[in-house]
């Protein structure tokens, strides 16, 4: 996992190299996935728990969601979302 500086992820604790095991409730891939994609749904200040596994070890983390930052490109708003392959 990246992890980006400034972000939301960071401020929470979040490291390279952490697994995230759950997000709220959900804990299958496709759920997670698309729990993960409806942040930018949430308004500004929702907490989300993780649980996320370091080095065998699990613990549940608070992930407080901030405003998405927005790019423009001319009048259009750009939306950038990243996607990495799923490790196998």
């Amino acid at each position: 996992m990246h992890v980006a500086p400034g972000s939301a992820a960071e401020r929470a604790g979040l490291r390279a190299g952490d697994r995230i095991r759950r997000i709220g409730r959900e804990t299958g891939t496709a759920q997670m996935d698309e729990r993960a994609y409806t942040f930018r749904l949430e308004p500004p200040g929702t907490v989300v728990a993780l649980e996320i596994e370091r080095g065998g070890q699990r613990s549940t983390i608070a992930l407080n969601l901030g405003p998405q930052r927005r790019r423009t490109r001319g009048r259009r708003p750009v939306v950038r979302v990243a996607a990495r392959p799923r490790e196998r």
